[in-house]
C-alpha cells in the first residue's frame, strides 16, 4: 500500500516539476508561445506526463500549464487559445488513459494465459497417466505426453502421424466411432475400458476419460488413459477363482448328497439281512427246552447282529454329526439305572475280559435330564473301550458322583453329574490325549483285546456329551500307568443344548433278557389280535416274522410287491400295515397312504433308512411307528399293542 502511494506521489511531482521547467523554456522563448509552437509542446508534455505517470498527473500537470500560461496584463494571449489548450490536454490525457489501461488487460490477459499454458504444460506433460489431445473431425492427435510415449511404445512423431482409430483392433472401430460421436454431446465423458494395441503389438486395457477443449483454434477432446490391464487380469483371475470355488462348492454338495444316499441305501441294504437273523434266533432261545450248548451259540450269533447294528449306527451316527443333524431326545432317568442298564449291556464282554468292574455310586436316586439311550452309548462305549485296553486281572472303575462348580467362568455356578470310567490298563500317551476323540482315530501303539474297530466310538461320545452341554475327558499319567475318561454335564439347568429335537423313531437297546422273562413272554398271545398285512421284498423276513405274528395270534396276510399289497387290500380289509418303505416296484409311503384312504388304523414302517427326512415322511405319510432294521420281535409286538383297533 505505501509502495503504491509513494508511487503516486512521485508521479504527482514528476509532472509539475515536468510542466514548470516546460514553461521556463517556453518563457525563455517567447516566439514560440506567439508562433504556436508552444502549445505543441505543452500537449507533447501533457501526454508524456499521461503515459508514464497516468491520468491524475497528466490533469495535474495541465492545470499548472494553464494557470501559468492564462492571459493576463504580462501576456496578452488570447483566453480562447488557451481554453483550447486547456480542452485539448484533457482530451489527450483522457485518450492516453483509455490506451493505458488497454494495454494493462492485455498484458494481465497475456499473464494469465501464459500461465494457463504453463499449467497445462505441468498437468498433460508432467501427468503420470498417458494423456492426449485429438482433433473431433479427423481423429488425428494433435499432442501426446510423455507418458503415452512411454506406456505405448511410439514415438512422439509416430503419434502426431496416426489417428486413435489406429490404436484399436479394427473390429472396435466401428464401436469407438459410435463413442466418439456420444462424446461430442457431453462435456466430460466416461467412455469405459477399452483395448488398445502396443508399438510392439502387445494389448492394453486402459479406462478413458476424455473431455472437451478449443486446440489452435479446432473443436478437439482431451483424453486421459488408465492402465487396467493387471486389474482387469486379477479380476478375471478372481472370477474365474470364484467360479472354480462355486463348482467345487456344487461338486461337494452333490458328492454330500451321493454320499448320504449311498449311506442311506447301504444302511438300508445292511440291515435288512439282518432282521429275519435276529429275529430268528431270538425266537429260537425263547424256547425253554433248548440245548444249553446250542443257546450259547445262538447267544453268541445274537450278539454279533448287535455288534454288527452298532457299527451301522456309528457310521450313520457320524454323518449325522459332520452335517450337525445330530439330534437328541431328553428325558429325566435315575443316574444309577442308566449306568447299571449300560454294565449290563456289557456283560459279556465283561465275563469274558477276567477284568473286575467296580461301580462307586454317590449318586443313588438322583435324577438327570438326558437322552437316556445315548448317554447309555456313550457309557457302554467308554467301558467297552476300558476293557479292550485293560488286561487279565485288571481292574475298570465306575465312578458317578454329583460336584458343585462354576461353570461359564464365575458367572454361574450349578451342580454337575460327574461319572469317571478308571482302568489300570495300558494307559495313553500324553501327545495322544486330544487326538483320540477325532474320528477314525486310534492309538495303535497300545495294545488291545479283539478286533481294532472303526475309530469312532470315542468322537461319537464326545458329540453326544456337547449336545448335552457336557464335557468329556481323557487323562494319563502315561504308558503302563492306566488312564481315567470324564464326563460332567449340568444337572439342573434348563437348555442346555438349545432346542431339542425329538426323535420320531424307538431304538432298542441290544439288553440281554434272562430265560425266565423270554418264557413269560413266549407263552403269552396277543391280547389284541389284528389283521395284518405284512409287505417286504425280502423272502426271509417275510416268512420268519408272518410265521411269528401268526404264533402271537395275528390274522396275517403277506405281499412282497406294491401290486400285490394293493390287490389284497382290494379283496379284505386290514387293521394294520407293517411294511417296508423301499419297494422293488413300489413306495411303501404311497402304500400306506392308499390303505389310510381305505380304512386302516395305523402303519408300521420297518425300513433301514433312519433319516430325519425318512421318518418325517412316514409320519406324514401315516405311519404310526418307524422301526428301523434289524428289528426285535419284542420291539414289533409292542408297536402293534399301541396301535388303535378299527371299528
Amino acid at each position: 500500500m505505501f509502495k503504491r502511494i509513494g508511487k503516486s506521489a512521485l508521479g504527482y511531482a514528476c509532472a509539475i516539476v515536468a510542466a514548470a521547467a516546460t514553461i521556463r523554456f517556453a518563457s525563455a522563448f517567447p516566439d514560440l508561445w506567439s508562433g504556436g509552437d508552444a502549445i505543441l509542446l505543452y500537449l507533447f508534455l501533457i501526454v508524456f506526463v499521461a503515459f508514464r505517470c497516468g491520468l491524475g498527473p497528466a490533469l495535474t500537470a495541465l492545470g499548472v500549464i494553464v494557470a501559468c500560461v492564462w492571459p493576463d496584463d504580462a501576456r496578452p494571449v488570447s483566453w480562447v487559445r488557451t481554453s483550447l489548450l486547456a480542452l485539448e490536454g484533457i482530451a489527450m490525457s483522457l485518450i492516453i488513459e483509455s490506451l493505458r489501461a488497454a494495454r494493462r488487460r492485455a498484458e494481465i490477459e497475456t499473464d494469465a494465459r501464459r500461465k494457463g499454458e504453463d499449467g497445462y504444460r505441468f498437468l498433460f506433460e508432467g501427468n503420470p497417466r498417458p494423456m492426449w489431445v485429438y482433433d473431433l473431425e479427423t481423429l488425428k492427435f494433435l499432442a501426446v505426453n510423455q507418458a503415452a510415449i512411454d506406456a505405448y511404445g511410439y514415438s512422439r512423431d509416430d503419434f502426431l502421424a496416426m489417428t486413435i482409430a489406429d490404436l484399436r483392433d479394427a473390429s472396435e472401430v466401428p464401436s469407438m466411432r459410435a463413442a466418439v460421436d456420444r462424446a461430442k454431446s457431453t462435456r466430460v465423458h466416461q467412455a469405459g475400458v477399452w483395448k488398445h494395441r502396443r508399438r510392439d503389438g502387445s494389448m492394453l486395457e486402459v479406462e478413458i476419460t476424455s473431455c472437451e477443449l478449443t486446440f489452435e483454434g479446432r473443436p478437439a477432446r482431451l483424453v486421459a488413459a488408465e492402465d487396467v490391464t493387471r486389474r482387469r487380469r486379477i479380476e478375471r483371475e478372481r472370477d474365474e477363482t470364484h467360479r472354480r470355488e462355486r463348482l467345487a462348492r456344487r461338486e461337494a454338495e452333490s458328492a454330500a448328497q451321493a454320499k448320504d444316499r449311498f449311506l442311506a441305501t447301504l444302511s438300508h441294504e445292511l440291515r435288512t439281512p439282518l432282521t429275519p437273523i435276529l429275529t430268528a434266533v431270538t425266537e429260537w432261545l425263547d424256547e425253554r427246552t433248548l440245548d444249553p450248548e446250542l443257546r450259547e451259540l445262538l447267544d453268541l450269533v445274537r450278539r454279533n447282529v448287535d455288534l454288527e447294528t452298532r457299527l451301522i449306527d456309528d457310521l450313520l451316527d457320524l454323518n449325522r454329526i459332520g452335517q450337525g443333524k445330530f439330534e437328541i431326545k431328553r428325558e429325566r432317568v435315575e443316574i444309577d439305572r442308566l449306568i447299571n442298564r449300560a454294565i449290563e449291556i456289557c456283560r459279556y464282554d465283561i465275563d469274558s475280559s477276567g477284568v473286575d468292574v467296580v461301580f462307586v455310586d454317590r449318586t443313588a436316586g438322583m435324577t438327570i435330564e438326558v437322552d437316556a439311550a445315548r448317554m447309555q452309548q456313550v457309557i457302554w462305549n467308554l467301558i467297552k473301550n476300558a476293557l479292550k485296553f485293560t488286561p487279565e486281572r485288571g481292574v475298570v472303575t465306575i465312578r458317578s458322583s454329583v460336584v458343585d462348580q462354576f461353570a461359564d467362568g464365575e458367572n454361574h455356578q450349578g451342580r454337575f453329574w460327574r461319572m469317571e470310567v478308571i482302568d489300570t490298563g495300558v494307559g495313553l500317551d500324553p501327545r495322544a490325549l486330544e487326538r483320540i476323540f477325532q474320528p477314525f482315530e486310534q492309538e495303535t501303539s497300545r495294545r488291545f483285546r479283539g478286533a481294532p474297530g472303526l475309530g469312532l466310538g470315542l468322537a461319537i461320545c464326545r458329540s453326544i456329551v456337547e449336545a448335552h452341554g457336557g464335557t468329556i475327558g481323557a487323562a494319563s499319567e502315561g504308558p503302563g500307568r492306566g488312564s481315567t475318561f470324564t464326563v460332567e454335564i449340568e444337572i439342573a439347568r434348563p437348555n442346555l443344548a438349545g432346542e431339542i429335537h425329538i426323535r420320531s423313531h424307538e431304538k432298542e437297546s441290544p439288553q440281554r433278557l434272562d430265560a425266565q422273562s423270554r418264557s413269560k413272554r413266549r407263552l403269552l398271545k396277543a391280547t389284541k389280535p389284528r389283521r395284518i398285512l405284512l409287505v417286504d421284498d425280502d423272502s426271509d423276513t417275510l416268512s420268519v416274522l408272518s410265521r411269528l405274528l401268526k404264533r402271537r395270534g395275528h390274522e396275517v396276510e403277506t405281499a412282497s410287491t406294491f401290486a400285490g399289497a394293493l390287490d389284497l387290500a382290494r379283496m379284505r380289509e386290514f387293521d394294520v400295515l407293517i411294511s417296508d418303505l423301499a419297494l422293488a416296484d413300489g413306495d411303501g409311503l404311497e402304500l400306506m397312504r392308499r390303505l389310510r384312504a381305505a380304512g386302516v388304523a395305523g402303519g408300521i414302517a420297518l425300513t433301514g433308512l433312519a433319516s430325519d427326512a425318512d421318518i418325517a415322511s412316514g409320519r406324514e405319510a401315516g405311519f404310526s411307528v418307524h422301526l428301523l432294521k434289524p428289528i426285535s420281535f419284542t420291539q414289533l409286538e409292542s408297536a402293534i399293542d399301541r396301535l388303535p383297533i378299527r371299528d
